[in-house]
């Protein structure tokens, strides 16, 4: 993923309240929840990749999992529908699709 695609992401989510807290704890923030989550997405998601995240980004598997549930019913409230896995055909329409739409650099 490109930055202008990461920025994108970013501004569609960051002000979603599942980010916010009255927590004397604060949450990380949204920049690197979804830095870790996309991480994640990009090295098939299983619990290999779990490992390597906790290596690379220093956090505890409890946190990934919360980055996880925050940064998916954040992108799924900003694209106003649940998403799901796709099938090859349909993620290689989409990312075209995309692309025109948001002019992004595939």
């Amino acid at each position: 993923m490109n930055k202008r695609s990461y920025m994108c992401l970013l501004d569609m989510i960051c002000e979603h309240h599942v980010f916010h807290n009255n927590s004397p704890y604060p949450q990380a923030e949204v920049f690197v929840q979804l830095a870790v989550e996309l991480d994640r997405f990009g090295h098939e998601g299983n619990s290999a990749c779990l490992n390597r995240t906790l290596l690379m980004w220093w956090v505890s598997h409890g946190s990934i999992v919360n980055y996880t549930n925050r940064v998916m019913t954040a992108l799924e409230s900003a694209m106003g529908h649940e998403i799901h896995c796709l099938s090859y055909l349909q993620m290689t329409e989409a990312k075209e699709s995309t692309s025109k739409r948001f002019q992004w650099v595939a």
